[in-house]
């Protein structure tokens, strides 16, 4: 982004027009005309070059970032056109003065005058003169005199007294000069002086509604989603001021200037509404941190209920100028709250309770407020947003989907920042992996104090299998942002993936267990104390989702430590308590994805009647469901049933052309699972090597190199194959409960066995009946061995 040059002066004036910087005013003949901001902004920078053609890139870098959502031609054509309306021109010969250089960029033509405004308004002559009289200086008086007038030693008397005079005015006109511009030199870096550079630590304190209206007590989340929107500020993440005030909107001043230092912030800014005789007046207020004293105050009125959003916007646009924020920044990431929100103060006030209960960690209990915001404003993109995070954390992925694609129409309504969450979001709820994460390295890259797109990033990464890509972003989030669940759940994860399990068991055993907490910072708790043999510590994180909205999440996790261990009994009357849990809490998606997990691993573990009754419940619970529908196919392969198979894979291809995930892993599984049932091994390899990148791709739990695996001991190729189960082995510390890595090790033991390696056999055969050491007598893989 580039930053705008202060001009040294403050307006130009060019035949009836005059522009004054300061104020943002066109004139004509001194009367007010009426101008939008960007025409406005185009409108200085062809002035600072008149009779110049000022390029397209030019315009592009000073009024835009170089990164923009939008095309440039079309905003460029669209700003020139406003601005010839108000300058009362028409396009083409005819324009006066701004000029179209097709496909070069515009000009202005004319003459310019820049105009200088001094400090201090300086007089006339008179006003001189009198100064002078007024400071005591000798004026001669001939009155009185006897002989008569000598008129040239009277003219040279005179020529002398203004010789002197004029010296004495130029001399005071020097003094006044430099007095003025010895105020100019102090004036102006103290008056201009920001209140805070990028790097100061900014507080947000809340924002109180003393209009005695409560439909404005949605105003706190506008305020902050104008504040937000710059890159500019140091914000002070929203959770960890909470964890110190707890209700900024009620506190007193004294305890949010104590948070606000506790944080090591330096600016604590608080914004407030109140009625007036006429309309409401909203002001912001920027404090000192650390004494309290007040840095500046910035208000605007509101005429009526209709303005008072575009009153905020004032006030706070206001507020962040004064904090420093070039003209620049504000003109790019300055989107009014009517579009970037909602105009309804209803829909406003309802999304603003989801928010607060999302926020303190009762997200389910949310999705009603979102809705509501969204019925009573059906324009209102991040409402839509929020649902669809909400139902992608519950495994609900068809309403997930469904829910940002309305936000991602609409993202146009919203803040840059607020635009790249939905973009980001979307791309990855759609599959578009690479799309996602250049959404996602765009919003750190604007901006990089935002813990958000850290923490997805690192969970992208997590999910495809490659934690040390994770690593650095993780970590970033968790310094940006610690007092952030997801942060924590990212860093977590991280650490699992990677074996620093020290490192996780210091985190485990400083998590709270609130309600807040994330549901994968508890998984991975789990999962180390499985790793670990800890089953005190297993129950403890069991414990906490009793009760909890994430109780079937944690549970379906439970159940596939049972079936890695062979414990088959118990691990399908978990996944049964996981399903009737989703169910019972509304989430048949959720459901369904258990029956899914299930009946893959029933299948893989030699159960195929088993696993073709879940897959065909699975369908029954989500028939449209993209991902059941690929689940579902690929246990139905397994099992035998590839008529099923293909149809449903069939469907899931037509649904999602883009996703990268089903083209590249899945569905070529699944290609796999139907050629091994119709004993066409050298098929099934064929279709798994576009996989291959996807191997440690957490949706597809191991599955794609097992199958390879097996595919190539099918095929006749026992060295290939023990390499396919060794790779799956190796994946232990990204997957640690997956049933998938004693299946491929007692697999290993079979093919070693037949290759005549009977020592890495044997150890390869004790790594299985080792996780199995607890196992059902009947359990299948066990009984089978290595025979």
């Amino acid at each position: 982004m580039t930053e705008t040059i202060q001009p040294a002066y403050d307006g130009y004036r060019f035949g009836r027009f005059e522009v004054r910087i300061r104020n943002g005013v066109l004139l004509r003949d001194e009367k007010r005309i009426k101008i939008e901001e960007l025409p406005f902004q185009l409108l200085l920078v062809l002035l600072e070059s008149p009779g110049e053609v000022v390029s397209k890139e030019t315009l592009r870098s000073r009024l835009w970032s170089d990164r923009i959502f939008g095309e440039l031609d079309n905003g460029l054509h669209v700003a020139a056109a406003k601005l010839r309306e108000a300058l009362g021109e028409k396009a083409g010969a005819t324009a006066r003065h701004i000029e179209t250089i097709r496909g070069r960029g515009y000009r202005f033509n004319g003459s310019v005058e820049p105009i200088f405004s001094p400090a201090f308004g300086m007089g006339t002559d008179t006003a001189f003169g009198d100064a002078a009289v007024a400071s005591g200086q000798a004026v001669p008086d001939d009155a009185g005199r006897d002989d008569p007038p000598n008129h040239l030693e009277q003219a040279a008397k005179t020529e002398s007294f203004l010789h002197r005079r004029s010296i004495r005015i130029a001399a005071f006109a020097l003094s006044v000069l430099i007095v003025s511009a010895a105020g100019l030199v102090w004036f102006y870096p103290h008056r201009h002086r920001p209140l805070a550079d990028s790097s100061d630590p900014v507080v947000l304190g809340g924002f109180i509604n003393n209009s005695g209206d409560d439909s404005y007590n949605g105003m706190g989340h506008a305020f902050r989603v104008k504040l937000e929107e710059s890159p500019y500020l140091n914000l002070i993440p929203e959770q960890s001021f909470l964890g110190t005030v707890p209700e900024p909107a009620s506190a007193p001043l004294k305890q949010l200037l104590k948070g606000c230092a506790s944080l090591g912030g330096k600016v604590l800014i608080t914004g407030a509404i109140m009625a007036r005789s006429t309309g409401y007046e909203v002001t912001t207020a920027a404090r000192s941190c650390t004494d309290g004293s007040l840095l500046t105050t910035e208000k605007a009125k509101a005429e009526s209920r209709e303005t008072v959003l575009a009153a905020l916007d004032q006030a706070t646009n206001r507020m962040r100028r004064s904090l420093g924020e070039s003209g620049a920044s504000l003109q790019r990431f300055n989107m009014p709250l009517a579009q970037a929100t909602t105009s309804s103060l209803a829909a406003l006030r309802a999304f603003t309770l989801g928010e607060e209960k999302r926020d303190s960690g009762q997200e389910f209990e949310a999705i009603p407020d979102y809705k509501l915001a969204v019925d009573l404003d059906p324009q209102f993109a991040m409402a839509y947003a929020r649902l669809g995070a909400i139902y992608s954390n519950a495994a609900e992925q068809t309403q997930s989907a469904d829910y940002f694609k309305k936000a991602f129409d609409l993202r146009e309504h919203t803040t840059d920042r607020e635009r790249l969450y939905i973009a980001a979001h979307y791309y990855l709820i759609s599959g578009q992996i690479q799309r996602a994460i250049e959404a996602y390295e765009l919003w750190r890259s604007l901006y990089p104090r935002d813990a958000s797109p850290y923490q997805n990033l690192a969970l992208e990464y997590l999910d495809l299998g490659e934690p040390e890509k994770a690593a650095d972003v993780a970590r970033t989030a968790v310094q940006l942002d610690g007092a952030s669940s997801m942060s924590q759940a990212a860093l977590a994860r991280m650490y699992l993936e990677t074996g620093e399990q020290g490192q996780l068991q210091t985190l485990c055993s400083h998590v709270q267990g609130g309600k807040g907490d994330s549901a994968m910072l508890h998984e991975s708790c789990f999962l180390l104390a499985f790793l670990r043999n800890d089953e005190a510590a297993m129950q403890e994180q069991i414990l906490w989702s009793r009760g909890n909205a994430a109780e079937s999440e944690l549970l379906d996790d439970v159940a596939w430590v049972a079936m890695y261990q062979g414990k088959l009994n118990a691990g399908r009357k978990l996944f049964a308590h996981a399903r009737q849990t989703a169910l019972a809490q509304g989430f048949s998606e959720l459901a369904a994805t258990i029956d899914v997990d299930e009946a893959l691993l029933e299948v893989d573990c030699g159960y195929r009647r088993e696993a073709r009754m879940l897959a065909l419940d699975a369908l029954r619970l989500a028939p449209q469901s993209l991902s059941i529908q690929a689940g579902a196919a690929l246990a139905l392969g397994r099992s035998g049933d590839t008529a099923l198979a293909e149809s449903e894979a069939a469907k899931a291809a037509a649904q999602a052309p883009l996703d990268t995930i089903l083209n590249d892993a899945q569905l070529p599984s699944i290609r796999a699972a139907v050629q091994l049932a119709k004993h066409n091994p050298q098929a099934a390899i064929q279709a798994l090597e576009r996989a291959r990148p996807y191997d440690a791709c957490s949706a597809l739990n191991l599955a794609p190199a097992y199958y390879r695996g097996l595919a190539y001991q099918d095929a006749g190729h026992p060295d290939k194959a023990a390499a396919e189960f060794r790779s799956v082995i190796g994946y232990l510390g990204l997957m640690p409960d997956s049933p998938y890595i004693p299946l491929a090790a007692i697999q290993l033991a079979r093919v070693l066995h037949r290759m005549g390696d009977a020592p890495n056999a044997a150890k390869a055969e004790r790594q299985a009946k080792q996780a199995w050491q607890h196992a059902d007598p009947d359990f299948l893989p066990l009984r089978k061995g290595t025979s």
